[in-house]
């Protein structure tokens, strides 16, 4: 979006819709997508009809941040991919997860598990990649 912007009042700017990626960056359990914004104080601003012209002439007129889109939750998942080492073993192995009551099976090479849609409150979670001998 471009365009200038009056002094002392609120601006508002209808934006075309967008189509933006679905994630956490900040890991705060909500939505949130980058942004941008840069101004001038050139009282003779150059036309501006494009993106690629939004640039100030100087970088201290800019900030850019993560903007929380609305209270648009992410759920989380949870995925289980069996991988054995040497690969190839077709054994299959039950999993019994604690956060469903159905178990499931895994061998080297099958299609990882993916939960449903986790309902659990916002908070941090830490994915880890854990070994098992046997």
């Amino acid at each position: 979006m471009c365009g200038d912007l009056e002094q002392g009042v609120t601006n508002l700017r209808t934006l075309p819709t967008l189509s933006i990626l679905c994630q956490d960056s900040n890991v705060d359990g909500y939505a949130d997508t980058g942004s941008c914004v840069s101004w001038d104080n050139d009282s003779n601003p150059p036309v501006c009809t494009s993106a690629s012209q939004t640039l100030p002439n100087t970088k201290a007129k800019c900030r850019c941040g993560q903007v929380p889109i609305g209270n648009l939750v992410i759920k989380g998942r949870i995925i289980v991919d069996k991988v054995t080492n040497p690969a190839g073993d077709s054994t299959k192995f039950t999993f019994d997860p604690s956060w469903s009551g159905t178990n499931f099976q895994l061998a080297d090479g099958d299609t990882p598990y993916r939960s449903d849609p986790l309902s659990l409150a916002p908070t941090v979670w830490r994915s880890s990649r854990r070994r098992v001998g046997i």
